[in-house]
């Protein structure tokens, strides 16, 4: 069974008030005709469902997880544009993959409205170990790997510098609460987490990117599978260490 969420949908309320209000003229119309059976088997399965639209017009019920064959970058950054404004965005993956594109993206939310609080964890870049384990079977190298994780610190870094330069005008000199990390296991996959609402989480191919690779998202808080993968990312936060900014600043 799914979590059932409160939410309107005006259009679902008034299609399911337009079919109750046909059910009761059938209803009433057939009796005045002479076909009260007809009419009566006809009006209550209208009426009724008339009644089930209605009710799917101010409940949704979520599915516990779904499974997409792919990643899906731009699915992600429509849940993070709706996430509450000060919802907690945690992230763990071995480098960010579309991070020219994440980065701006978090900037103007950012600037605009939103007052996120943001947690990433990437793997270690100055651990040849981890970095040949996780490139073993890939076209890429690990010095390529390497790069990657330093310039996703630099993008973000640049983006927590250019936000607090605009909040320090615009919010009496608040700063992003903003975290870097880096963990020193091979994880099984990346994973997202949107608040307290979305779970994205992927599975590390051995010889190509997760984002050619399947996509599972969970949805219900409450799940045992949620508090499976919220507990690793817990953990993963307490054994990280902060990341040595001179190596990432002096990179090429």
């Amino acid at each position: 069974m799914g979590k059932i969420e409160y939410k309107i949908s005006s259009i679902r309320l008034s299609i399911g008030s337009i079919i109750v209000a046909i059910a009761c003229g059938v209803l009433a119309f057939g009796s005045k005709i002479g076909l009260q059976e007809f009419s009566l088997i006809f009006g209550i399965s209208l009426f009724l469902g008339g009644i089930i639209v209605s009710l799917a017009g101010i409940f949704k019920i979520i599915p516990r997880y779904k499974l997409y064959d792919k990643w899906d970058d731009n699915f992600i950054r429509r849940v993070i544009e709706k996430a509450p404004q000060d919802a907690t965005i945690r992230i763990l993956q071995t480098w960010i993959p579309d991070k020219e594109i994440l980065c701006p993206f978090l900037k103007e939310l950012l600037k605009e409205d939103k007052k996120f609080n943001i947690e990433l964890l990437l793997m270690d870049h100055q651990s040849d170990f981890l970095l040949k384990s996780r490139t073993a079977l890939r076209t890429e190298d690990h010095e390529h790997a390497e790069q990657q994780i330093k310039d996703t610190i630099k993008q973000f870094m640049l983006m927590e510098d250019e936000v607090n330069k605009v909040w320090e005008r615009k919010r009496n000199g608040a700063k992003v609460n903003f975290k870097i990390e880096l963990y020193d296991f091979l994880p099984f996959g990346p994973i997202y987490q949107i608040g307290e609402e979305y779970l994205f989480i992927g599975f590390y191919i051995n010889f190509a990117s997760s984002a050619t690779g399947p996509m599972l998202i969970i949805r219900n808080n409450e799940s045992k599978l949620w508090k499976l993968f919220n507990e690793h990312l817990v953990k993963a936060c307490d054994t990280s260490m902060e990341p040595d900014e001179s190596s990432v600043t002096e990179s090429k």
